[in-house]
């Protein structure tokens, strides 16, 4: 039974790659690029968030909401 479980998580993970590297061709990225890139490269690109939805840095929050900080 475990074993059929991997097979089946096996071809799942396969056809998310699949499906991601389709989605990446809709974006211009060639299947090849796509394959032959490493996939935590690929996963940081999709995590990667822009500047504004970060977190900022706390004290140049602090700064900003109060116009300067000083002790």
């Amino acid at each position: 039974m475990k074993r059929r479980r991997l097979i089946w998580d096996l071809k799942n993970l396969t056809e998310d790659i699949d499906y991601m590297a389709q989605q990446a061709l809709s974006n211009g990225i060639l299947p090849g690029d796509f394959y032959n890139s490493s996939f935590s490269d690929f996963t940081a690109a999709q995590n990667a968030k822009s500047r504004k939805d970060r977190i900022q840095d706390p004290l140049a929050l602090m700064n900003q909401i109060t116009g300067g900080f000083t002790l």
